[in-house]
């Protein structure tokens, strides 16, 4: 409800809510999460027009760039917080991404293939689902759905893979050095 009701056009609430977890042409307008802080939902924002910019929803000459900050985004947030205080949360021993940018990115991705009318932009949100599988996996409390998810809606020629690098990442955290936007292509073609 918090969701639609952002929309500017109220006659349009309706419309936005049902349409919250699957694919639209437009930017969200506000996070998918229910999460606090002072700046999240302009973080969502801008991670969404990032993966509308590099599925080709959205016209980005430099797609490579948009994935490299989506994946960065939740690093930079965890390593920024670990500056701050002690007090981050561990996961399996290794310094945690913010659990709810996360989470965030995998409802995101998630949204820009369910319902999703471009093969391509499908088959590019999917490619970014692996990129940010290889750095992260969802938080604890997204993990079994995001599982299922998979399981459920990846193509076949890419189920195995996910499932291998969400376990890898669960087990053994996040990587916590984002890649640079010369080895995206790089990390894609694999």
């Amino acid at each position: 409800e918090d969701f639609a009701s952002r929309s500017i056009q109220f006659w349009k609430r309706d419309e936005f809510a049902s349409n919250m977890l699957r694919w639209t042409k437009y930017p969200i307008l506000t996070s998918l999460i229910d999460a606090e802080g002072p700046h999240f939902s302009k973080i969502a924002i801008k991670m969404h027009k990032s993966i509308l910019g590099y599925c080709g929803d959205k016209n980005n000459p430099h797609p490579n760039s948009l994935a490299q900050e989506l994946i960065s985004t939740p690093l930079n947030i965890a390593a920024d917080e670990s500056n701050k205080s002690q007090k981050s949360s561990v996961y399996f021993g290794n310094l945690s991404i913010d659990r709810d940018v996360r989470d965030e990115v995998f409802c995101q991705l998630m949204k820009q293939v369910t319902g999703n009318p471009g093969a391509h932009s499908v088959a590019q949100g999917w490619k970014l689902f692996d990129l940010v599988l290889q750095y992260f996996a969802p938080g604890e409390d997204l993990s079994n759905y995001v599982h299922i998810f998979i399981r459920k809606n990846a193509p076949s020629y890419l189920k195995e893979k996910l499932k291998k690098a969400m376990y890898s990442r669960e087990y053994e955290g996040p990587k916590l050095i984002p890649p640079t936007v010369d080895q995206i292509q790089a990390l894609v073609s694999n």
